[in-house]
């Protein structure tokens, strides 16, 4: 029974894993830095207690780590934009399984790095959940009449429209 159930744990798991996958598979222009990537992100997902590239390439399955090594110094891809993709399905996915555990917010608050995501914007309107982002004031959003920059926008609002409410000492927003 036991064996059943981690069984059904690893498959689900291994499901979520090529979900995610698939979604940045697409940065790593050749196959073989394709399959490096995906050995990279299972060593690192992998229960090992030092993260170089032995241990990493041990846990991927990997015989020495000459070709991990290689993949992350001479493979040609952008990390600040696959931090972006990763960020950006996590954030989702953690939204919407807390919905879908029935848990009831009144709205959904994110910092800029964030709120610059359109996805997440899309995400939150598709749902129907209210949202605060706070945005760079070079970002452009929808307005009644067309797509605005957020400075141009609070430069709108009549003076009495803004009330400061502070974050707390020491503390941005």
């Amino acid at each position: 029974m036991l064996d059943d159930v981690v069984a059904e744990d690893v498959s689900a798991w291994r499901a979520a894993f090529d979900e995610v996958f698939a979604g940045i598979a697409g940065m790593f222009g050749r196959a073989e830095s394709r399959r490096w990537a995906r050995s990279y992100l299972t060593g690192l997902l992998a229960p090992v207690e030092r993260k170089n590239s032995w241990q990493l390439s041990d846990a991927a399955g990997v015989v020495g780590p000459d070709g991990l090594q290689h993949f992350l110094n001479r493979s040609r891809w952008d990390a600040d934009e696959l931090r972006d993709r990763l960020r950006s399905y996590v954030t989702t996915a953690m939204i919407a399984r807390t919905v879908s555990a029935g848990v009831t917010a009144g709205w959904v608050a994110a910092d800029s790095a964030y709120g610059r995501d359109g996805k997440l914007r899309a995400f939150c309107e598709a749902r129907r959940l209210s949202y605060v982002l706070e945005v760079p004031v070079r970002q452009t959003v929808n307005d009644l009449d067309g797509r605005r920059r957020v400075d141009t926008l609070v430069g709108r609002a009549p003076a009495g429209a803004w009330h400061r409410v502070s974050a707390g000492l020491g503390e941005r927003g």
